[in-house]
Parts: structure tokens; sequence; C-alpha cells
């Protein structure tokens, strides 16, 4: 189950806008993290220089990464957290990118005249 490249799968991350919504640069990454979900889970969203995104969930009782979010898992708690955390990413989404009509950058390009 990949969250992230299904809520950013028809945008384009816009650079200039990282810093300016809390991302940290480091080294050839930027780095957003927030707590969330009554201070029990920390998302850490990270984008690399070309745009790709990726994030963990960790379980701030046991720092460790909380991986029933990445699974099928149906139950009351984890789909809570999950939707927490779809609305970190889709807010982030809303600041800090471009929409993109077409998934492919080549068609997005083609569309364009």
């Amino acid at each position: 189950m990949n969250i992230e490249y299904d809520i950013f799968k028809r945008s384009k991350v816009n650079f200039n806008k990282l810093t300016i919504y809390g991302f940290i640069k480091n080294n050839n990454n930027y780095v957003f993290e927030k707590i969330f979900f009554n201070d029990k889970f920390k998302a850490i969203i990270t984008i690399d220089n070309k745009g790709s995104i990726s994030g963990k969930v960790i379980d701030m009782d046991i720092d460790e990464e909380y991986t029933p979010l990445r699974t099928n898992m149906t139950g009351e708690y984890v789909s809570k957290v999950r939707e927490a955390y779809k609305d970190i990413l889709i807010d982030i989404k809303n600041n800090i990118c471009d929409t993109n009509y077409f998934i492919f950058d080549q068609t997005n390009k083609v569309n364009i005249y």
C-alpha cells in the first residue's frame, strides 16, 4: 500500500514552497515532521531532489515505525491513524504542489500544446 503515491500521483512538487510550509533541507532531501493523533504518532515526510515523496509513521510509545498503516488491516484504530496520516499528506499536497492533469510527465508536456 503506497499511500504517498496515491495522494501525490497527479501532483508536482513546487520546491519554492517547501521551506515556507515547514520542510527542512537535509543534504539532497527535504524533510517534514509532524506529531499527530493525540501525540501518539509522528509523520516523517521526505521529498528528494527529483520530487519523489516518501513517508513513514512512527509510533511514539515504542519509537518504531507503525507498520499496520501499510497493510490492508481495517480495524477502527489503524483506520483512524491511516486517515489522520492521509489528512497530513493532503494538506501538504494542497500547499506545496502544482497539479498535473495526467500521471506521466510526458503526457502533461504534450497536453500543453
